[in-house]
């Protein structure tokens, strides 16, 4: 599963942490691999996977570990944008009640003051199910006539969005018709 994750990752424009990355030594010197960043480096998931389930305190461990990292950049938005996304087996069979008592906590999914938490189930029979839980997918759009360039993609996407989030999405420059449509799948 860890590589059917990662590979949605970069599908949806999220990449491993380059070198050049000013965040790389810092998140090595924490201990944090896996790291992926999207391009603008303002969003941030951490993939971690166990073959058996994890206990509360070994996820307690990362978010102390991103948290740490959190203090470095205090100021900047790829602070409030940080995804841990945790792969185990969630089969209930094989998982104590003290193990099982941590794993119904981290069904919670959110730790609002460091990182949004994805609890992906590897022994689940539907892998793309469990993929389905992270919020990065494309944009699915029906369109009944052809749009004409720019403008009147502007109208489908805003009808999907809404006004007001469209409205903030195309702040503050106009992009380009490219890179919008890569994210896209238009039928």
């Amino acid at each position: 599963m860890i590589i059917r994750v990662k590979k949605h990752l970069e599908d949806n424009g999220f990449n491993p942490i380059s070198e050049e990355s000013k965040f790389r030594k810092h998140l090595e010197e924490l201990g944090l691999d896996d790291v992926y960043l999207n391009k603008q480096e303002n969003e941030m998931y951490i993939v971690k996977s166990k073959d058996e389930p994890m206990a509360l305190d070994e996820v307690q461990i990362i978010i102390n570990k991103i948290a740490g990292f959190t203090l470095l950049f205090p100021n900047i938005s790829l602070s409030y944008n940080i995804n841990l996304v945790l792969i185990c087996p969630l089969n209930k069979k094989q998982v104590d009640n003290e193990l099982l008592d941590g794993i119904n906590r981290l069904n919670i999914e959110r730790n609002k003051y460091y990182c949004r938490k994805f609890v992906l189930n590897s022994s689940a029979k539907n892998t793309d199910e469990e993929i389905d839980i992270l919020p990065i997918r494309a944009i699915s759009l029906h369109i009944k006539e052809q749009f004409n360039g720019y403008d009147g993609l502007n109208r489908n996407v805003s009808n999907v969005l809404g006004d007001a989030m469209f409205e903030e999405l195309s702040k503050p420059e106009r992009p380009e018709l490219d890179q919008i449509l890569k994210f896209l799948e238009i039928e």
